[in-house]
């Protein structure tokens, strides 16, 4: 068996854009199997809603365990704040994704994400490890038109995150 780490890019003229953080891959037999970890975040008033996958030859396996929502108590306390930042970056670091998504959101309007949700999303964002990626929910639902989503969801609110982060796997 053989291993090696890809990074893929796009060569578009005289620019090359990274697209992608490194996967892994095997060769076994002359197949080439994908190893691919991402996380799908769906923010929801003062929590963060997360679903760990990762695809493998044996299929897609749920690196979740319990670590289902992080929450944000006061948003004005700064230790609260820097707790979830930590917390939410230790989960991140502990998966070693290759793929960070978060559901976009409505910034007005009657649909909008609330303050705390936003602030939530910048902590995000702030990881640096990989770029965080925003999927539009139609892009999501668009895709499940034609796609069948077959992943069992321990709890009802973590729907939306795992069918993102299925979504990320599959597209």
């Amino acid at each position: 068996m053989y291993y090696a780490q890809i990074l893929i890019s796009i060569v578009i003229g005289d620019n090359t854009d990274k697209i992608g953080p490194f996967f892994t891959f095997e060769s076994h037999k002359n197949v080439l199997i994908v190893f691919m970890k991402v996380i799908g975040i769906d923010l929801d008033s003062s929590r963060a809603i997360i679903y760990a996958l990762e695809k493998t030859s044996d299929g897609i396996d749920n690196l979740t365990n319990d670590f289902k929502t992080l929450a944000i108590g006061d948003d004005a306390n700064n230790d609260q704040v820097r707790n979830f930042r930590t917390t939410i970056f230790s989960f991140f670091d502990n998966i070693e994704p290759d793929i960070i998504a978060i559901i976009t959101r409505r910034s007005s309007g009657r649909f909008a994400g609330s303050p705390i949700s936003f602030k939530l999303e910048g902590l995000i964002q702030c990881y640096e490890r990989i770029e965080v990626q925003f999927i539009d929910p139609l892009t999501i639902n668009a895709f499940y038109k034609t796609k069948t989503f077959s992943l069992t969801v321990k709890h009802k609110y973590q729907e939306q995150a795992a069918r993102l982060a299925n979504y990320l796997l599959e597209r």
